[in-house]
C-alpha cells in the first residue's frame, strides 16, 4: 500500500478522530476510496475499536 495512504490513515485514526479501544467507527464513502478505507481500517483495529464498512457506488443511486 502507498506509504502516503497508510500516513493519512495514521493522522485520521489517532489524531484527527483519537479513535481509542472500544469505539465503533463508520467508515464511508465511494469505491474509489477504497484504498485509503482499507487503511483506516486497519488503524482502527490495531486502535481497538470496531470499525464497519458502508461503500457507495453511481450506480446505487
Amino acid at each position: 500500500m502507498d506509504p502516503r495512504i497508510t500516513k493519512l490513515a495514521d493522522l485520521m485514526v489517532n489524531y484527527s478522530n483519537k479513535v481509542s479501544r472500544g469505539d465503533l467507527v463508520q467508515i464511508g464513502g465511494p469505491v474509489v476510496t477504497m484504498p485509503l478505507m482499507q487503511a483506516v481500517y486497519e488503524k482502527c483495529i490495531e486502535a481497538g475499536a470496531n470499525p464497519f464498512c458502508e461503500f457507495e457506488a453511481s450506480w446505487m443511486q
